[in-house]
């Protein structure tokens, strides 16, 4: 077992459990690794680097299936639906970054054409 995923295994365990699968675009459902959470305060350790973690994969992933990758950052925006989300046209959709078009929502990408990733403010 490679030393980066033992080591996630441990925060994983240390923290309250093994990321679950989630239906969106964060499949490592990082965000569960919260002091409020877990109560522990190892979590936002563990948050970071399941986030890298998973944008590595992601990429990695994506390359390999020719896909667009994730972005490595993540953005917190505001959540789909809230008022926020509404005046800025800007907003978090299942870990993916979406801005309101006339005729819809449109992907984020960054300036090497990865989606930008994100979690609700």
């Amino acid at each position: 077992m490679a030393a980066g995923l033992r080591n996630f295994l441990w925060l994983a365990l240390a923290v309250g459990g093994l990321p679950v699968s989630a239906q969106d675009t964060t499949p490592y459902n990082c965000e569960q690794f919260t002091i409020a959470n877990t109560g522990s305060w190892i979590a936002p350790i563990a948050r970071d680097l399941c986030e890298s973690q998973e944008a590595r994969n992601g990429q990695a992933f994506a390359k390999i299936a020719g896909n667009p990758r994730p972005s490595i950052a993540v953005y917190e925006l505001p959540a789909y639906g809230s008022a926020e989300a509404k005046r800025s046209g800007i907003a978090c959709v299942g870990g993916t970054a979406m801005q309101r078009v006339d005729n819809g929502w449109v992907q984020l990408v960054d300036h090497d054409h990865d989606w930008l990733r994100c979690r609700d403010l």
